[in-house]
């Protein structure tokens, strides 16, 4: 009897391990999911562009969430349109990462803004379906690949000033003194 208790144990844990999913990651992006180009972080965060349940519940059970929902100090943001200009301006070489057995690898963060999906859509990006607002408003929108960015920070020129002026006080010191 304790033997066919443990075999059905075994069967019901397999069984319900299959229908475990995954946790939100809510730690800050790394190098390997997101870009860098010309001093705009971009992350490709969903290969659809809808954020709420009752909305997505048509096509499955994925919660998109806002850029600052979950990575509130990291400063990701909705693109504007210039910066989508640029995001489909870019090739899939951008976002290139690694091959494994064949199968490429593209950098995104789905799993940081995602409770259910963890792909994206190489097709939808080539065909130029970008956006980063959600597609709930214009239905037009609705199932593009969804890009978040946030501006790195760049020195100001006159940061840059006083460290030059600052270095070259150093240099003509030591050139007085020696």
């Amino acid at each position: 009897m304790i033997k066919f208790i443990f075999k059905l144990c075994v069967i019901f844990s397999f069984i319900f391990a299959s229908t475990s999913k995954a946790t939100l990651i809510t730690t800050e992006l790394t190098d390997n999911n997101y870009i860098n180009y010309n001093g705009l972080d971009i992350a490709w965060v969903s290969p659809v562009n809808y954020p709420l349940i009752g909305l997505s519940s048509l096509l499955g059970p994925n919660t998109l969430y806002a850029p600052n929902a979950l990575h509130i100090d990291e400063g990701w943001r909705f693109a504007s349109q210039e910066e989508l200009d640029i995001i489909k301006s870019l090739t899939l070489d951008h976002f290139f990462h690694y091959e494994d057995s064949n199968i490429k690898y593209y950098k995104n963060a789905v799993e940081y803004w995602n409770t259910d999906y963890i792909h994206i859509d190489i097709d939808d990006f080539v065909s130029g379906r970008i956006h980063s607002d959600w597609g709930t408003s214009n239905p037009v929108n609705f199932g593009f690949e969804t890009f978040y960015v946030r501006t790195t920070e760049v020195p100001e020129p006159s940061t840059l000033m006083v460290f030059a002026l600052g270095l070259i006080a150093l240099v003509s010191k030591k050139r007085l003194f020696s």
